[in-house]
């Protein structure tokens, strides 16, 4: 009996130290195992670090306005006049850039150039009654910028082949403006044309922009983007007058818009 029982209490002994080792290779991996691979599954499987060449195209858009009158005379069709109308244009152009990525994190620098078929008149009729006479004239203000290029930082959250970006920087642009205004002064039956007023201004000028962005990687060295900025180049003012005369008058113009445009990068 003493010998049954010693050789049961032995098998249970083994049996107890086996189901023990069994557990313990079933047992949970422990936190620091998980870490590692956890972290692992949030690193992006493309890199973003790198130089980039493309081009781009798509819409400007936005309200053109400009404003004729004089700080010191009052002419013949009154004070200040504010021409203004809305404006969209096909825009297009190319873009360079370099990307550096740390974790989810990238930033870069890209600089672009644009060219837009950008030209618009901005007209207004005008009608002053004076005593015994009426004139009646129209001021036109033609605003043109021929070229817009911008040099952004870039900086977003790269998810793998996608990327979500702000954007922001410099920007410069080749702002024509010209102006004319023309009339005449009614006298009882008598009409009488006014001397026309006109001039222009071409300048570079230098402002900023705004915006943001989204970017897919559509094979490993090619990505599409679609983008939106707001560009303000601040109010141009130049002077101009009758022929022959002093130059007291001027024309101002806003120059600001939007873009929203797709491109092509092709990627190093």
């Amino acid at each position: 009996m003493n010998n049954h029982l010693k050789g049961f209490i032995a098998a249970a002994a083994l049996a107890l130290v086996s189901t023990s080792s069994i557990a313990a290779d079933l047992s949970a991996p422990s936190f620091s195992s998980i870490l590692p691979s956890a972290v692992q599954s949030l690193k992006p499987g493309f890199v973003w670090t790198g130089v980039y060449v493309g081009g781009n195209a798509g819409l400007a858009y936005g309200e053109s306005q400009g404003q004729f009158g004089s700080d010191t005379v009052v002419s013949e069709l009154g004070g200040w006049v504010r021409p203004k109308d809305d404006f969209q244009t096909f825009i297009g152009g190319a873009q360079a850039g370099y990307n550096w990525q740390t974790g989810l994190l990238v930033f870069g620098i890209e600089g672009d150039i644009s060219y837009l078929d950008d030209v618009k008149a901005l007209s207004m009729p005008r009608t002053v009654e004076g005593t015994g006479y009426t004139v009646n004239g129209t001021v036109t203000v033609q605003n043109s910028l021929e070229w817009l290029s911008t040099v952004r930082g870039r900086l977003g959250v790269a998810a793998d082949r996608f990327f979500v970006y702000g954007t922001g920087g410099l920007a410069f642009g080749d702002v024509k403006n010209n102006a004319l205004v023309e009339g005449t002064v009614t006298t009882g039956r008598v009409v009488t044309p006014l001397e026309p007023i006109s001039g222009n201004g071409d300048e570079t000028r230098t402002g900023w922009t705004v915006g943001a962005g989204t970017e897919y990687v559509i094979t490993n060295n090619l990505t599409g983007k679609f983008e939106y900025l707001y560009y303000n180049l601040g109010t141009s003012k130049y002077d101009v007058g009758a022929v022959g005369e002093a130059a007291d008058y001027h024309v101002r113009s806003d120059n600001n818009g939007n873009l929203v445009r797709a491109g092509l990068n092709f990627k190093w």
